[in-house]
């Protein structure tokens, strides 16, 4: 994206297309949130207890902050399977967080745990 910055001298104002053009918009969630750095979400205090968790976000992603056995993980809020959306709630305490498309289920540390059906379903003969 090529922006047409005010000649030397006007620099009290910012180019409009600098706050609408979608490039411009991909590249700062590209390089601000989406980057090989940390990002905010949330205070330790704030999920105290084993399951304790809060909705957060990085750039457009929606993020479960989350308590676990050895710290505190952050996990997208989306189904690895569909991309359905785990938690609605702003905070909760939970063991588990459950797909509502399929009921697969993820421990505290994301990891998929549990796939219902896995080896199919039992058939009546």
């Amino acid at each position: 994206m090529t922006v047409n910055w005010p000649a030397a001298g006007n620099t009290d104002k910012i180019p409009y297309s600098v706050y609408t053009d979608p490039t411009q918009y991909q590249l700062e969630l590209e390089k601000i949130w989406y980057g090989n750095h940390y990002s905010y979400v949330g205070l330790e205090c704030e999920v105290p207890n084993i399951g304790d968790y809060k909705l957060s976000y990085i750039g457009e992603r929606q993020v479960i902050v989350v308590r676990n056995e050895t710290g505190i993980s952050v996990l997208e809020n989306r189904c690895k399977h569909r991309g359905v959306q785990f938690e609605v709630n702003q905070r909760g305490n939970k063991l588990r967080f459950v797909c509502p498309y399929h009921q697969w289920k993820y421990n505290l540390e994301g990891d998929l745990v549990i796939v219902p059906f896995e080896k199919g379903a039992k058939k009546n003969v």
